[in-house]
This record gives C-alpha cells, structure tokens and sequence, in this order.
C-alpha cells in the first residue's frame, strides 16, 4: 500500500473513494473525474449519499437533452421563425417568376353612343360607278349612279386579347441577382431560426440543471431539519437532566428553527424551478418530474485548451454567425438590383386579338376577325436615376451594419469561447476540491464526534461540524451539476448542440 492509500484509507469509506478520485485525475491529467467522485459521493452508505441516489438515475425521468429538444421543439418562437422561412420561401417563388415572360390576357365589351354614319362623297350627289375592270373606260362603257358611301356603325364592340411580354433587359441586369438576393435571404431566415434552436435547447438544459440543483438542495435541507430535530431533542433532554447549559438547548432549538426556514425556503425554490421549467417544456399544468439523468455518469473528455482550431470551429458552426454574413451577401445582391434601374428598359412584346369589330379592318364589319402584331420597346424615366441610386445606397448602408454585426459577434465568440472554456476547468477543479474538502470535513466531524462522545466538546461544536459535513456532501453533488452546466455552455459557444 503506498503512501496516498494509507492516508486515504485513514479516513473512511466514503472519503476514501473521493480521495481515489483524486488521485486518479492526477494519474490522468484532463480525464473527467465527475464519474469517480459522483460515485465517492453515492457509494457510501452515508443518509446523505442514500437520498441523493434515490432522487436522480430514475428510468423514464427528465434528462437535460429531452428537455433542451422538448424546449425546443415546443416553443411558440421556434414556430414563429419557421413561418417567417415560408415566406422567404414564397419571396424566392416570386423572384423566380422574373424569368418567365409575362402573359396578360383580357377579355373587353365596349357599348359606343350613337353617331352619324359618315358617308364618302358630297351631300345631295350620286357617285359614279361602272362594271367595267379597272384602267380607262373602254368607248360607251356603261356608268351607273351608286350614290354616297355610308360607313356602318357598330355600338357593341367585343374583343378578347392576349400579350406576351418578354423582359429582356431584366435578364441581363437584374433577375439572377434577384433570384439569388431572395435564395440567401431564405437560407439566412433558415440559419436564425437554428440559431434559435439551438439557444433555445441551451434554456432547456440550463432549467433543467436549475431544477435538479433545487431538488436536490431540497433533499440537502430535509435531511439537514432531521439532524437538527434530532439534536434539539437530545439538547433538550441533556438540559432537563442538567448535563448540559440551558444556553446549549436553546442553541440546538435556534439551529432548528433556522433548518426549517431553510426547508421552506427550497421546497418554495423547487415549486418555482418547475413551473419554470414545466413553462419552457410546454407541459400540462400539474406535471412533475423526476431526474432521469445519472450525475454519475462520466462525461466525455473536454476539448483542449483554446487555441486557433477551437476558434475556427466555433466560428464555422455557430449559425448566428452565418445568419448575418448570408444576409449580408443578400443585401449586396438586392443593392444589384437597385442599380438595373439606371438602365433602359428593353422589352419584346407580342399581341394577339380576336375582336368584333376588329378595328384593323377598314371599313369596321360586324363580324369576329384575329390579328396580331410582335415588336421592340425601350423605356426609361429619368426620374429613376435619384430613385435607383438612393436605393441602392440604402440597401448598402444595410449591408454594412449587418457585416458591421457579424465582425462584433465574432469579438463576442471570441471571448464567450474562453470564458466557457474557464467555467469548465473551473468546475472540473470544483469536483475535486470538493472531494478534499469532504474528506477534511469527514475527518473533523469523527474527531469532533469522539470529543463530544467522551465529553470533552460542547453540543454546539457539534452541530458546526455536522453541518460542515453536510454541506461538504452537498458540495461535491453541486459540483458535478456545475460540470455539467459548464459543459452546456461550453458546448454552445462552439456551436455544437446539446442534442
């Protein structure tokens, strides 16, 4: 047996296996010690390590990654963004109709009021005309009197058309960056609403840890009023027999008092951390949980210290990051399509009537006839230019504060990814001070145990080192929830998920 085994060994049961722990993280430098020192804390046959085993590792209970995905999942936000995705969506349908030509189809009765029927030739005369073939007339061709020509009048007028418009300069100029600008900005509203999922998993993990804290707080403090019911009775009892002060008994029944203020005060926390989380999970109104997740269980390896390839991973998953530079190459595209309107616009166009009467026939018959006709228009208003270029100068001026916005959250990254980093090393140095702290609070609470027994200590020095072990049980139990805290954030700020 070396050296740290007997002086582990010294000690007892359960402060030897957390004295194990320790020696095991510095056999293996960066390995996780939650398992070990969870196990150190559950393992022994202590009331406290009994209890807290009792309340978490239930099969079908709550654990942090049902609750982030159950947050998530039923969140009113999170259904709100993806029908802001559907109407990207419909944007981009409609930037792609811009490279359909554009048909118009009309259908149009017009009722025209009563005019005179013009006639052709003067009034009062006749007009000549003759059966012979056109050219001089022929010696004593036949003339015939015809009289004037009456134009008829038509008042009902019927026509159904059809136009074909083909935008050919918006082909050249502004559709495809149309198109695109509408696609990016689409799988911009795509990547916020993950971005959403993702921080609204992280509510569900950090609730959940809040709620397993105030449980087990609350189990802390049952046991802690126990142990002071108990004492305040023997306290009073010695007191009547005279062995000890009167001073002795009333500190034990003030200890008590303050143990069930205590007791109050975590059971009114647990009620609120699960309307909190029961609110964020969406549940129905009554429900209660228990902790399915086993705290004793090892977590995975941390990553290694932050260095330039962490960076370059938090920088490349997390989606925030990506909303914003998609939307900024959205806004450079639409700024494109501001600046197609300097141009002319050049438009190829195409007619096809069928009217009655149709008014390319000369003199009008009442009668359906088709006709049709193809051509070339250019069209500018100058009024666009300012128009055109104010826009553009907005759309830009947008484009900057959203890159503006990206440079400062990859600042942000920056420094959350470090201080993530640090709460996970702090915590992991937490499991093992809580560890030596247990076993000194173990050790100083059997010494004061054997004083008290032989009558060389007082009650209340007692009751301090009871509850010095209490809390140093607790410690190594807030500990391990820490490490897993830390590891949610730390997870979230290089945009993992916490699925």
């Amino acid at each position: 047996m070396n050296k740290r085994s007997r002086v582990c060994g010294a000690v007892g049961f359960l402060p030897l296996l957390l004295c194990q722990a320790v020696a095991a993280q510095e056999a293996a430098p960066g390995a996780p010690t939650a398992s070990a020192v969870a196990d150190a804390a559950g393992g022994s046959g202590s009331r406290f390590g009994q209890m807290l085993m009792a309340e978490f590792g239930h099969a079908g209970g709550l654990t942090a990654s049902v609750a982030a995905q159950k947050a998530a999942q039923t969140s009113p936000d999170l259904q709100a963004s993806k029908s802001r995705i559907e109407a990207r969506e419909a944007d981009l349908s409609r930037a792609k109709q811009g490279w359909y030509p554009r048909l118009t189809l009309l259908g149009r009765y017009t009722r025209l009021s009563p005019i005179d029927a013009p006639t052709i030739g003067p009034s009062g005369v006749s007009l000549v005309a003759t059966p012979s073939p056109a050219g001089p007339l022929p010696a004593n061709a036949p003339l015939v009197g015809v009289g004037g020509f009456q134009f008829p009048v038509i008042l009902n007028q019927y026509m159904a058309q059809a136009n074909l418009t083909v935008p050919l300069s918006d082909y050249l100029l502004s559709t495809n960056h149309a198109v695109d600008a509408a696609s990016d900005t689409m799988h911009a509203a795509e990547l916020t609403s993950e971005a959403l999922h993702r921080n609204l998993e992280l509510q569900g993990v950090m609730a959940y840890y809040a709620w397993v804290r105030t449980r087990l707080q609350q189990v802390t403090a049952e046991l802690s009023l126990e142990q002071y019911q108990e004492h305040a009775r023997v306290a009073r009892a010695s007191a009547q027999e005279g062995r000890v002060l009167e001073a002795d008994a009333l500190r034990a029944e003030a200890e008590l008092a303050s143990a069930e203020l205590l007791r109050d005060q975590a059971k009114n926390a647990v009620e609120i951390a699960t309307v909190r989380l029961r609110t964020l999970l969406h549940d129905p109104p009554g429900t209660q949980y228990q902790i399915g997740e086993d705290l004793k269980a090892a977590l995975p390896p941390p990553a290694a210290s932050a260095n330039e390839a962490l960076l370059s991973e938090a920088r490349n998953n997390r989606v925030e990051l990506q909303a914003l530079n998609q939307s900024g190459q959205a806004l450079e595209r639409q700024a494109a399509v501001a600046s197609a309107k300097n141009y002319p616009r050049l438009d190829a166009f195409g007619n096809a009537y069928y009217a009655n009467p149709n008014p390319r026939l000369v003199p009008a018959k009442e009668e359906w006839k088709a006709s049709w006709d193809l051509g070339l228009q250019v069209s500018w208003a100058p009024n666009d230019l300012g128009i055109a270029a104010a826009n553009r100068r907005a759309t830009l001026a947008e484009r900057d504060a959203v890159l503006a916005q990206a440079a400062a959250l990859k600042d942000e990254i920056n420094v959350a990814l470090m201080e993530a980093e640090q709460q996970e090393k702090d915590a992991q140095e937490r499991v093992a001070t809580s560890a030596q702290l247990l076993r000194a609070a173990q050790a100083a609470h059997d010494a004061r145990r054997a004083l008290y027994d032989n009558g060389r200590t007082t009650l209340a020095e007692l009751l301090t080192a009871e509850s010095q072990l209490l809390n140093a049980e607790w410690g190594v139990i807030n500990a391990l929830i820490d490490t897993r805290v830390a590891r949610a954030s730390f997870n979230h700020a290089l945009g993992r998920t916490q699925r």
